[in-house]
C-alpha cells in the first residue's frame, strides 16, 4: 500500500477472530471486532496516536492532533460468524489521519465510561488558597467532553487533609486510594500556583502554573501528566490572579484530555495493562505460570513486578479488559496447576494457585 496523504480517506478491509468462551458469542464478537480494527490500522502502517501533542496545543483545538497517523472509523461488517470454536469478523473501514480529533469522543464511548474525579489545590506562594477555581474549570471542561464526574463536594467529606496534600504533591498511590474510595476509576490531581500581581501602566499582571496528573485508581498507574503556565491581566489587583488560574486550568484541561485519549488509543492497539496478583506460588511455579499465561489468546507481554513467596505480582498487556482475561484464565486447562479467580476489578485480576 502506498503512502497516504493527510487529507485522504482510505478504504481498507481487515479481519479478526476470538475464541468463544462458555458460549458467550457476544463477548467473542466484540473481541474479534476489536482485533479487526487493530488490523485495519496496521495496514496503513501507523498507530492511531503516536508521540505527544504539538507544543502549541491550542492550534489543534479544531483539528486533528498532528501526531496521529491513522484512525479507523465508519466500520462496516462484511462477514461474520462462528469458525471452529471461534468468532470471525471481517470489516471494511475508513482510515484518515484527519479524523482523530473529530472522532475522539467516539473512542470514549467505546470504553467502559470510567467515572472521573478532579482534586486541585491552589496556593499563592506559601499560602494555601480556599478557592476551587482551577478544580471547577478542569471539571467543567471534562464534562463538556462527555466524561462522567464524581460529585466533588460529597467526595471531599471523606478525604483527610494529609491524604489530599500527598495526592496533590504527586503521590500516585495516595491519589488512587482517594479516587477508589470515592467511586472513581480515574482521578486527576494537581496544583495551581499563582504569583503576586505586578502593576504596570494601571494594569495588574499575574502568572499561574497548573500541573495535573491523571491516575488509574485500580492500580495507581499514571495515565498522563502535564504542566501549563498562563498569564492574565486585569484592571483590579484581586482579579489578576484568579484570571491567570482559570486560563492555565483551561489549557491544562484540554491537554490532559488529549493525553488520556492517546493512552486509550494505545490500549486499543497494544492492549490494556492489567495487574495480576498470584497467591500460593514459589519461584519455580511462578516461572511455569508465566510461560503458560504468555500463551493465552490476547496476552502480548508479561512483566514480573514483584515476588515475595507465596505472593507475586505480574503486569500483563492484554487485548481485552480484565473481565475477558478472567474468562480466558478460568476456562483454560493448565498443565500441573489450576488458577482460581478470587478478585476482579477493571484493571486487576487476583488469582489463587492450586
Amino acid at each position: 500500500m502506498g503512502a497516504v496523504s493527510a487529507e485522504e480517506d482510505t478504504q481498507v478491509t481487515a479481519s479478526g477472530t476470538a475464541k468463544i468462551i462458555k458460549g458467550n458469542k457476544d463477548a467473542a464478537r466484540e473481541a474479534a471486532l476489536d482485533e479487526a480494527k487493530r488490523a485495519a490500522v496496521e495496514q496503513v502502517g501507523t498507530e492511531v496516536v503516536s508521540k505527544t501533542v504539538v507544543e502549541n496545543f491550542e492550534l489543534v483545538k479544531d483539528q486533528i492532533v498532528s501526531q496521529a497517523k491513522g484512525y479507523v472509523y465508519n466500520v462496516k461488517v462484511l462477514e461474520e460468524g462462528r469458525r471452529e470454536g471461534s468468532y470471525f469478523v471481517k470489516i471494511q473501514a475508513s482510515v484518515n489521519p484527519d479524523k482523530v480529533k473529530e472522532d475522539a469522543t467516539i473512542i470514549y464511548r467505546e470504553m467502559d465510561k470510567p467515572r472521573m474525579m478532579v482534586l486541585v489545590t491552589e496556593a499563592a506562594g506559601e499560602k494555601e488558597l480556599k478557592s476551587s477555581a482551577a478544580e471547577n474549570v478542569v471539571t467543567e471542561s471534562l464534562l463538556e467532553k462527555g466524561f462522567q464526574m464524581i460529585d466533588q463536594a460529597i467526595a471531599k467529606e471523606n478525604i483527610k487533609k494529609d491524604e489530599l496534600r500527598l495526592a496533590a504533591e504527586g503521590n500516585t498511590k495516595a491519589a488512587a486510594k482517594i479516587g477508589l474510595r470515592s467511586g472513581a476509576e480515574v482521578i486527576i490531581v494537581g496544583t495551581a500556583t499563582v504569583g503576586e500581581p505586578e502593576e504596570y501602566m494601571s494594569l495588574y499582571f499575574s502568572e499561574s502554573v497548573v500541573s495535573l496528573k491523571a491516575i488509574k485508581t485500580d492500580n495507581a498507574n499514571l495515565y498522563a501528566a502535564i504542566s501549563k503556565p498562563a498569564k492574565s491581566q486585569a484592571a483590579i489587583k484581586t482579579a489578576a490572579g484568579p484570571g491567570a488560574i482559570r486560563k492555565a486550568s483551561k489549557e491544562a484541561a484540554r491537554e490532559i484530555f488529549w493525553k488520556i485519549i492517546k493512552a486509550w488509543n494505545d490500549e486499543k492497539l497494544r492492549g490494556i495493562n492489567i495487574e495480576v496478583v498470584l497467591s500460593g506460588v514459589n519461584y519455580s511455579s511462578l516461572q511455569k505460570i508465566k510461560k503458560a499465561l504468555k500463551k493465552l489468546d490476547g496476552v502480548n507481554e508479561i512483566t514480573e513486578r514483584s515476588f515475595d513467596s507465596p505472593t507475586a505480582t505480574l503486569d500483563l498487556t492484554f487485548k481485552g479488559d480484565s473481565k475477558r482475561l478472567a474468562e480466558v484464565i478460568s476456562n483454560t486447562n493448565f498443565v500441573g496447576f489450576r488458577l482460581e479467580i478470587i478478585g476482579l476489578t477493571p484493571g486487576k485480576v487476583e488469582l489463587k494457585v492450586k
